[in-house]
């Protein structure tokens, strides 16, 4: 029997929990109930205003709130069953503004609500009109107009409570502002801004320059959009961090970090001067995050900016462009895995309008599956419809990746499934990286079509032969694996095994669990394949070490895909300790019964515990020989699967020993006599003894030695590495790891 959530009902939260984060604890009115006086919103804009700004204000109002943790203020009221104000610093730390995702971790200086969300003489947030996004296939849009009427910015901007800066707290190892001069950040050249340098002409990225007028063009549209910092000064064309050698700047770290590590969009044909502002403006916010602190905190202020303005104009979307689309997925990525919780609840929304908009693009029937439009033009003769319908493609199926991980690691409810699309995997690197038209055309005639990935997911469950047959690069398997773990998920929470596996779902809970475990070690079979290949044909020093990174950060999702199989790693972040999961508040209730769960998944589930914990030391095993200070070439999910490893680690060793007498547990920590300095001076020591011996076993055996394993140096190097994350989730990762250190320390 593996750790499932059904052991504890009460901590599987509703759908309308999971897509409203914070402002779904409970019923409406507790959110508008605990909104400060001061923050209180004028109700004579609320007519002027949608869905998503309601949905926004009551998200700011509510961490508004939970955010006053120092100083009780009035108009806050209590509710039955907890405090929100005991929620301490886990999701609203004393460095961050409640709205603002505040990277640089220097303290916004309070004031009042004019304060936050205006500059003299903006009394109004513009709304996008619906004409903006006025799209067919076959007609780009206009720019956006310029005098659009206007919504009141109240809705997007309300104090926060208080503000008790923490100098101590770190959100990244880049400089501060106050650490070095504006002068200095100009002409620094960190080892991320070489690697960024270097790879430019490798990827052909030089003729993607921005011009005065196109500046121009994005910063109008910036100028409707109205966006201030934090502390009230705008940001308009006379910010120095938005000139066109930084607007260029930002453009090209989003190719060479973003682009490269998830190719969604296709270089060789896009035409910078022609493509929307908007769509450039993504690009340049999500660039700006590989920057130092300063323009990622830039970045925060244009994306909480650029939110409301876009959404305002969705239902007047008839057909969305796929630039629109493609700029609405980098905004998702950004809100997701390079900002903050308030920055998350957008991107969850924005997540919606993607799915809706790409199935209501692909048929019209309830029953149809999501596919590519047919644009009537014969894609292998002409280059630019090949990489259109490449590139929406590719947005289905990277739309479909990052849905399954939501599930798989984050516990969202779904969008899609492997049984909701029907594409073909991406072409080959060699088709879509060909410089010009020549050279794909003398690619082309040579390829064949790529598989359907329904398809090859299904071989792959069945152990079909015609998976050897396929040469599939990094890419194309990453798809499959998410494949399988989709289905992983189907099974795990709504209990479709038939629907996948026919007769092979029938039997005990095991059966399922093994014919997956089954495909999921095929797919790694066929990836070390395809590894042992591409290895042989790297001679450069910098090729090698960036194959190695995509390597482990790969792997990372195949002993994750394990490890949430075997276990509900939900449970395991509430018996460590965690205070709120993605806006799901825990409880002392189901803390007690998720530690109960976890234990008797140890002690009655011994092969799932053991394969879980093996799959978990073997992903920590080789970040440890392959990476340095843990850098994964970039990859949003390797920190996440790296906390899930760390947890499984804990969980399995922590509950075993926890069957033991006293002495034995003694024995298993061995910094327990010498003291929390001895803990902090050897974390790295107990933490190479820990995976070594942990992952020299088998799932069988891995439990035999736990006498030498102690997990606290892993939390602790772990928890190091996440505080230099600029994410709020691995903010959030690291509390709980220290919580573990602390909470076992002697």
């Amino acid at each position: 029997m593996a750790l499932s959530s059904q052991g504890v009902e009460s901590l599987t939260p509703s759908s309308v929990q999971l897509r409203t984060g914070m402002n779904g604890l409970s019923a409406n009115g507790i959110t508008s109930s605990i909104i400060p006086e001061h923050g209180a919103v004028a109700g004579s804009d609320e007519s002027t205003i949608g869905t998503f700004q309601q949905m926004t204000e009551r998200s700011a109002s509510f961490d508004a709130a939970t955010s006053a943790e120092t100083e009780p203020h009035e108009g806050i009221l209590s509710t039955d069953g907890f405090d929100f104000l005991e929620l301490g610093d886990m999701y609203h730390d004393s460095t961050f503004d409640f709205m603002h995702f505040n990277v640089t971790g220097n303290p916004h200086p309070s004031g009042t609500f004019q304060d936050l969300s205006l500059v003299p003489g903006q009394d109004d947030l513009p709304v996008l009109p619906s004409n903006s996004f006025d799209f067919d296939q076959d007609q780009q849009s206009s720019h956006p107009i310029q005098d659009a009427p206007a919504l009141n910015s109240s809705i997007m901007r309300t104090p926060t409570a208080s503000q008790s800066p923490d100098p101590d707290e770190e959100l990244s190892g880049l400089p501060s502002a106050g650490s070095q001069s504006k002068e200095a950040i100009e002409t620094s050249s960190n080892s991320a801004d070489v690697d960024s340098l270097c790879s430019l002409g490798r990827l052909g990225l030089n003729n993607l320059h921005l011009t005065e007028t196109k500046r121009g063009e994005i910063l109008g549209l910036i100028n409707d959009m109205r966006p201030v910092y934090p502390n009230g000064t705008s940001i308009d064309e006379s910010t120095a961090d938005l000139s066109l050698v930084r607007m260029q700047e930002y453009l090209d770290l989003f190719f060479t970090n973003f682009n490269s590590c998830y190719p969604m969009i296709h270089t060789p044909t896009l035409e910078v001067l022609d493509t929307e502002p908007l769509f450039l403006l993504s690009m340049i916010v999500l660039g700006a995050t590989y920057k130092e602190k300063e323009d990622h905190q830039l970045s925060v202020c244009l994306y909480d900016a650029m939110t409301p303005y876009i959404m305002s104009g969705v239902s007047g979307i008839k057909v969305p462009d796929l630039s629109i689309l493609q700029a609405f997925m980098v905004l998702e990525c950004y809100g997701m895995y390079r900002a903050g919780a308030y920055q998350r609840e957008n991107a969850i929304i924005m997540h919606t309008f993607l799915f809706n908009a790409i199935r209501r693009l692909s048929r019209y029937h309830v029953r149809a599956r999501i596919m590519v439009p047919d644009l009537r033009t014969d894609h292998e003769k002409d280059w630019k419809a090949f990489a259109y319908l490449e590139q929406y493609k590719r947005l289905i199926l990277f739309i479909f990746m990052w849905d399954t991980q939501n599930v798989s690691y984050y516990s969202f409810m779904p969008s899609m499934s492997t049984q909701s699309i029907q594409v073909s995997l991406p072409c080959s690197k060699e088709l879509w990286e060909a410089e010009d038209e020549d050279a794909w055309r003398a690619i082309v005639s040579s390829k064949t079509d790529p598989p359907m990935i329904n398809n090859m997911v299904k071989d792959f469950i069945e152990d079909g032969g015609s998976i050897w047959s396929e040469t599939l690069d990094s890419l194309s398997l990453s798809f499959i694996l998410h494949g399988l773990m989709s289905m992983c998920n189907d099974m795990v929470h709504f209990h479709n095994q038939s629907i996948y596996l026919g007769n092979a779902s029938q039997g005990n809970d095991s059966d399922w669990r093994g014919r997956m475990t089954a495909a999921l070690e095929l797919w790694k079979t066929k990836y070390d394949a395809y590894a042992m290949g591409t290895r042989q044909t790297i001679d450069e020093d910098s090729s090698l070490h960036e194959f190695r990174q995509e390597n482990v950060a790969f792997l990372a999702l195949y002993h994750t895909a394990h490890i949430v199989v075997n276990a509900d790693i939900r449970h395991f972040q509430i018996a460590a300790g965690a205070e709120a999961i993605f806006g799901h508040v825990v409880t002392s209730t189901e803390h007690e019964e998720s530690t109960k769960v976890v234990m008797e998944w140890v002690r009655l589930s011994p092969e799932s515990a053991g394969h879980a914990a093996w799959h978990a030391a073997q992903m920590i095993r080789e970040g440890l020989l392959n990476l340095r200070n843990w850098k994964a070439n970039g990859m949003f999910h390797y920190p996440w699967c790296l906390y899930i490893g760390v947890l499984t680690t804990w969980a399995f060793v922590h509950f075993s020993q926890s069957q033991t007498d006293e002495e034995c547990n003694r024995r298993g920590c061995h910094h327990s006599l010498g003291g929390e300095d001895i803990l902090q001076t050897q974390s790295k020591a107990l933490m190479h003894q820990t995976i070594s011996n942990m992952a020299s076993c088998t799932p069988a055996t891995i439990g035999r030695d736990l006498h030498r394993c102690c997990t606290h140096g892993l939390a602790i190097e772990v928890a190091k590495y996440l505080k230099t994350v600029r994410w709020t989730a691995a903010f959030e990762a690291m509390k709980v790891l220290e919580g573990i250190v602390d909470m076992e320390s002697p």
